[in-house]
């Protein structure tokens, strides 16, 4: 017979009212299995699970500044001389974040099986395709710990980067942000007030003010349809997006002639793409196969374009 999952309350030898959950075949079962340990039960009540293919369990994952510290810290105990095994021990016994801790346990088990280190860091979404290249270069040519410094210091310096933009883009996004709401308000709340007043004039009133007391009509009226609507073509072209390119190169194409976010994305992309081909350069990788390996690398779509035609100009005989 099966068995199921009960929570219980009960009184333990000292007086105090104690809780906890237990399995057992019948709610029957759970009193006596309580006795046992020497507690009286008073409630018990059985708890149901959806069935396993109900159950959609999101598996957490380790952030970039989890992932650029454990790199360095591996690479600092290689360095040292410290065994790939046992370094990876040391870090599980040092790892407080529980997410990193089980992300080294799977790789030390896989390691420990026998499993190559790029092979085991490939069964994680949290290494990208270059970071475990990188690693199977260090393997083969026997310079794990040099290369995993490298990669150490290339994801800090790409964390510094998104920190800046990030600062960068924090108070432009909030004055935008704070306008928009206080021009809601007035148009929702303000303007109507003002509304009675012009009207009590009795003249003809300018164009640009008709024109704010239309928009505040519209809002006070149709806001929720509005928001709906926004809401609905949002996502309809965000889908869009995703399942066309053109659309999405035209995007990226629009993004670098915005006045600010233009420039910020250009040297953003360009710090990206150069500190990744000097990272795989220095790491012996051919300067035609590191071009395609960070083709990707930026995300954005001219910067790809541009990367296959200088890695096709390369093999033609041009120089970089």
């Amino acid at each position: 017979m099966a068995k199921h999952r009960y929570a219980w309350r009960g009184v333990d030898r000292r007086g105090q009212v104690v809780t906890g959950e237990t399995h057992a075949e019948s709610a029957e079962d759970v009193p006596r299995l309580l006795r046992e340990q020497r507690i009286r039960a008073t409630r018990v009540r059985r708890q149901f699970e959806l069935p396993t293919k109900f159950q959609y369990k999101v598996k957490p994952r380790a952030s970039a500044r989890d992932i650029t510290q454990f790199t360095r810290q591996l690479a600092t105990l290689l360095h040292a001389g410290v065994p790939l095994l046992q370094a990876f021990g040391i870090l599980d016994r040092g790892e407080t974040n529980p997410t990193l801790k089980a992300i080294i346990r799977e790789l030390h088990a896989h390691i420990e099986g026998g499993m190559a280190l790029n092979q085991a860091l490939r069964q994680h979404a949290e290494f990208d395709a270059l970071y475990c290249d990188l690693v199977a270069v260090g393997e083969l040519a026997g310079m794990l710990d040099t290369m995993l410094a490298r990669l150490a210091h290339h994801l800090e310096k790409s964390e510094n980067l998104r920190s800046t933009i990030r600062s960068a883009l924090v108070y432009p996004s909030a004055v935008l942000t704070i306008a928009s709401i206080v021009l809601i308000l007035i148009l929702v709340f303000v303007v109507p007030a003002f509304q009675n007043i012009f009207a009590s004039f009795g003249a003809e009133l300018p164009w640009l003010t008709r024109w704010v007391i239309a928009l505040s009509e519209s809002i006070q009226h149709y806001g929720i349809w509005l928001l709906a609507f926004l809401t609905i073509h949002t996502w309809w072209f965000t889908q869009q997006i995703k399942r066309r390119t053109h659309w999405r190169r035209y995007l990226h194409r629009l993004l670098l002639r915005i006045p600010i976010a233009g420039p910020l994305t250009r040297h953003a992309c360009t710090a990206r793409w150069t500190r990744t081909l000097a990272t795989l350069f220095a790491a012996g990788v051919p300067l035609t196969e590191a071009l395609e390996a960070v083709q990707g690398v930026t995300g954005h779509m001219l910067f790809q374009d541009a990367t296959q035609t200088i890695q096709a100009q390369l093999i033609q005989g041009r120089a970089l």
